[in-house]
């Protein structure tokens, strides 16, 4: 961070500072106070986030989707909830975004997840999981739909016509090469998936209800 904002700085013309030695750093260093009721909400807020947004559904007894809206709108559902919770505008979408992806590594989480899937239970709640899949959008067609109508006469050009029409066919032969890869990066994501062990959201559902959740294993993509 030091080297990088000293780069930022230099075109200014300000000599370079010496980054901090770890010595320096740890004698500055004063350790947070404890605060585990806090601590706890923020990640039972991560966790939810992980079950109910992330592309995953929880789904009622006559079939509704609990939907707390897109990735953002669920951090928001979410940071909201707790600010009411704790009568404090504590925090936004930004705390609960991605959920635990940022310290998914650091302890094992099967045990919130298990408190979670244990509560949507007793409510007659199931879960569907989704694995996780990149695609592409190919905004054009919506670009072309908001320009003004005009005749096709008007302001027709061959040469530029032509141009247009092979910028078209260039265009569509990269969209079909990236989505190409797109989808052969989600074959080989899946294979390697159904070779290890589960997630674990999907470990403690199977730890609550006996068995795997609808989407475990993923299937593999036709070809």
């Amino acid at each position: 961070m030091h080297r990088r904002i000293e780069e930022l700085s230099a075109g200014r013309g300000e000599p370079p500072s010496p980054p901090p030695t770890f010595e320096e750093v740890v004698s500055r260093y004063v350790d947070p106070p404890s605060e585990p009721d806090r601590e706890l909400a923020e990640l039972v807020g991560r966790c939810m986030w992980d079950i109910f947004s992330d592309n995953h559904e929880v789904v009622t007894s006559d079939g509704r989707c609990v939907d707390l809206g897109s990735f953002r709108g669920s951090g928001a559902f979410i940071a909201d909830w707790l600010n009411r919770e704790q009568d404090a505008n504590r925090y936004d979408y930004m705390d609960f975004y991605m959920g635990t992806i940022w310290i998914g590594n650091r302890a094992d989480l099967t045990p919130v997840y298990e408190m979670v899937f244990r509560r949507l239970k007793l409510r007659d709640c199931d879960w569907i999981y989704h694995f996780p899949r990149l695609d592409l959008v190919d905004l054009r067609p919506l670009h072309e739909s908001l320009k003004p109508p005009t005749p096709e006469w008007e302001g027709y050009d061959p040469s530029r016509s032509l141009e247009e029409q092979r910028e078209s066919e260039e265009h569509e032969r990269e969209i079909s090469e990236m989505r190409a890869r797109l989808d052969e990066g989600y074959r080989e994501a899946v294979e390697k998936a159904r070779e290890g062990p589960p997630p674990d959201t999907v470990a403690a559902y199977r730890n609550v209800h006996g068995v795997f959740p609808q989407g475990w294993p993923p299937e593999l993509p036709e070809t």
